[in-house]
């Protein structure tokens, strides 16, 4: 039974595709494949849960785009502005039917670098009082929680945290239900994980693939190839590349490796697990 549909809303690097100034293949291709916006997901759980993962800045965009008029709730992985900096955008999800909050979720190492960059959300209390009265339109109503507690909130929804290696400093990847995993801006998956996940026997895994050469705090094509052998998933989908990958030519090499079906995402793609 498909329990989640999910909508990548974007699946491009931190510049997204095309790139401001740039005037390689990629950039300029007529292929809509090609036209990346930051990435992030959307997934519908049950036809009951709405809920995103990661607000870059082109979430408004994306949103609409997408006419997505319902979110419970948010998932951040990191704090990097491509992940995060879009979250102001949630905010009509708090005006209808009628005003309420929505919960953010985080790990616990990024928790105090959120709430610190968007005080005025995170710290409204500390930052507006009546000598500093807001005097602007209605602030977000979010609240920042540790991605733990998501099952206080929507106990139907089973998601296991994994931390990743990113650079110096460390992303949330995510297992939903067992079944789906979701690596995102890594350079590296930890062993554990890696057995972790081989256990599962995966139905899907959406999996870091920023570029050819070697990068600090990415997957590269051949890391992110060896990872999806390795873990040996039903299918899998590539996310989070640059304009160092062009859509035909990274699926052609995806085919020639894999018996498996391993799929170049794309922005509006959606599948069903």
């Amino acid at each position: 039974m498909k329990k989640m549909e999910i909508t990548f809303l974007g699946t491009g690097t931190s510049t997204g595709i095309p790139m401001i100034g740039c005037h390689c293949p990629t950039c300029t291709s007529t292929n809509k494949k090609n036209n990346r916006l930051r990435t992030s997901i959307f997934i519908n759980y049950k036809n009951h849960y709405h809920f995103v993962i990661d607000t870059g800045p082109d979430l408004r965009t994306q949103l609409l785009r997408e006419n997505i008029n319902k979110c419970d709730f948010a998932i951040i992985t990191h704090d990097h502005s491509d992940h995060l900096h879009g979250i102001d955008d949630l905010r009509p999800f708090t005006f209808f039917p009628k005003r309420h909050s929505l919960p953010v979720f985080c790990h616990q190492t990024h928790h105090r670098k959120i709430e610190n960059k968007f005080d005025y959300i995170f710290k409204r209390d500390q930052v507006f009082n009546a000598k500093n009265p807001y005097l602007g339109g209605g602030l977000p109503l979010l609240n920042l929680h540790l991605v733990e507690e998501i099952s206080n909130f929507f106990p139907e929804i089973l998601i296991e945290p994994m931390m990743l290696p990113h650079g110096s400093g460390q992303t949330m990847g995510l297992l939903l239900d067992n079944r789906v995993a979701y690596l995102i801006d890594c350079h590296e998956v930890p062993s554990s994980h890696l057995k972790r996940l081989k256990e599962q026997q995966l139905e899907c895994l959406i999996i870091d693939c920023l570029q050819l050469e070697a990068h600090p705090s990415h997957l590269t094509v051949d890391k992110c190839f060896d990872y999806i052998e390795e873990i040996s998933p039903k299918q899998a989908f590539l996310i989070h590349m640059n304009h160092d990958l062009e859509h035909e030519a990274l699926q052609d090499m995806a085919t020639n490796r894999f018996s498996i079906p391993v799929t170049v995402a794309y922005d509006q793609l959606k599948i069903k697990v």
